[in-house]
């Protein structure tokens, strides 16, 4: 017997991540946080560190999706339903069915 497994690729395996807040002022040029600094301010300011926990927490639209893929809920139609099953009899242990030939011709 062959089973599969489906093991979660993170993203944590593969990439280094590096914090780095800009801010943007209108008018201006993007003010680079660097990543020390980054690490600062979210210590110090709570408001701050909520946003960026918040954005880190979030998944992608790409990763949505294929969280979603996985977790669809199969409904079943009103013709399965309705099926009424016919009653076949006893079928052996050998899985073969006992009016069918044994040898074939190719």
């Amino acid at each position: 017997m062959t089973k599969l497994a489906i093991i979660e690729e993170r993203e944590e395996d593969k990439y280094e991540h590096v914090l780095a807040l800009r801010r943007y002022l209108t008018g201006r040029e993007p003010m680079h946080i660097s990543p020390a600094d980054t690490a600062a301010i979210t210590a110090a300011e709570p408001r701050v560190k909520a946003l960026v926990d918040g954005v880190m927490r979030s998944l992608s639209s790409a990763r949505q999706e294929a969280v979603q893929a996985w977790e669809e809920e199969l409904l079943p139609c009103e013709h399965t339903l309705t099926l009424s099953q016919l009653a076949t009899g006893h079928i052996p242990s050998s899985g073969a069915c006992p009016s069918a030939p044994t040898t074939y011709i190719y």
